[in-house]
């Protein structure tokens, strides 16, 4: 049987060495970007759960709004205002979500999507109307600016 020299021994075992040592780090640094990637995939999601709560809101709001101003029922207004509490504090939790991403920070300021508009439009709208004069609310609109 043929047996290595001393010094081919030592070589072949330094290499095994090396491998071991760089394929540790090559995994290290694998791991450390799968642990970011995972970071951003629930950032993600906590965006994707806020904003169908913030829809719900804001459909909420308007029925309430549409139900004061149909009904008269003064019970809908403290609905519409629990309801525009909860908007303002869902696009702010959006806003602190969205602070690493400026061009997703501009569509909470953008015109058609930010909810502070529709908010406006339903808070105008609700607070000028008096029960002899439902229906003539929902014709009259604020001046929104550009949109």
């Amino acid at each position: 049987m043929r047996y290595l020299s001393e010094r081919t021994s030592w070589v072949v075992f330094s290499t095994s060495v090396i491998v071991v040592i760089v394929l540790g780090i090559a995994a290290s640094a694998m791991t450390s970007r799968y642990a970011e990637s995972e970071k951003w995939v629930a950032h993600t999601r906590e965006v994707g759960t806020r904003l169908p709560r913030t829809r719900a809101d804001m459909l909420a709001v308007e029925s309430a709004r549409t139900g004061y101003i149909l009904s008269g029922d003064e019970g809908r207004l403290s609905q519409f205002s629990d309801a525009t509490k909860a908007i303002h504090h869902d696009v702010e939790e959006l806003r602190s979500l969205t602070r690493d991403n400026p061009s997703q920070d501009e569509r909470l300021d953008a015109p058609g999507g930010d909810a502070g508009i529709r908010l406006k439009v339903q808070e105008w709208g609700t607070s000028r109307t008096r029960p002899e004069k439902r229906g003539t609310a929902l014709l009259r609109l604020p001046s929104l600016g550009r949109i």
